[in-house]
């Protein structure tokens, strides 16, 4: 048995899966490699959309620094890849991410009710709200000096620049948080 933050992200993949099979035919993939934590694929008004999942161990609340550091995880020795970036490229694409924080107000507009992994209709946050979570996309991976860590740092800056445009917050519509989703609460699901 690993950590507990694996457990979770173990219960919540299955709880999706489940709940991706009995809404619709699904394909699931788990921890799939250069991928998220899973990846199901699931028709939304008949169009296939693949929900990238990232369940997140952390209590407290969740507010922009923090989505934008889950935004910034980039596949394993890529300096090019991050989440966000996938997101903005692929419009099929939609984050999920199942936490057991609670989302603070700046966050609060990504938020969907548990079950429901649709794209937001609006963009979930305001102008201004977008630019902060750019400022701190753009801060993001500077704690180490290797190559691909300063890499990763120019990447985080094009994707913040990005967001600051139409396509950058149009893409932020399908960035989707379950909030307050404990290892209880998930294995319930499952039963």
């Amino acid at each position: 048995s690993g950590p507990k933050g694996y457990e979770v992200q173990y219960l919540v993949t299955v709880w999706l899966a489940l709940l991706a099979e009995r809404t619709t035919p699904a394909q699931a993939s788990v921890l799939v490699e250069h991928k998220e934590d899973a990846e199901i694929m699931v028709p939304l008004a008949g169009i296939p959309q693949h929900i990238a999942l990232q369940s997140k161990y952390q209590a407290g609340k969740l507010d922009l620094e923090v989505l934008a550091g889950w935004l910034a995880h980039f596949l394993p020795r890529s300096d090019s890849e991050s989440l966000f970036t996938r997101i903005i490229s692929d419009d099929n694409l939609i984050a999920l991410f199942v936490t057991q924080a609670r989302c603070g107000d700046e966050a609060r507009g990504f938020c969907r009710p548990r079950g429901d992994w649709n794209p937001h209709t609006k963009p979930p946050v305001t102008v201004k709200q977008a630019n902060d979570l750019a400022l701190r996309l753009s801060e993001t991976n500077r704690s180490s000096s290797s190559k691909l860590e300063q890499k990763r740092v120019e990447a985080s800056g094009q994707s913040a620049e990005t967001l600051k445009t139409d396509v950058g917050r149009k893409s932020l519509r399908r960035i989707v948080i379950w909030e307050q989703i404990t290892d209880t609460l998930a294995a319930e699901e499952i039963n």
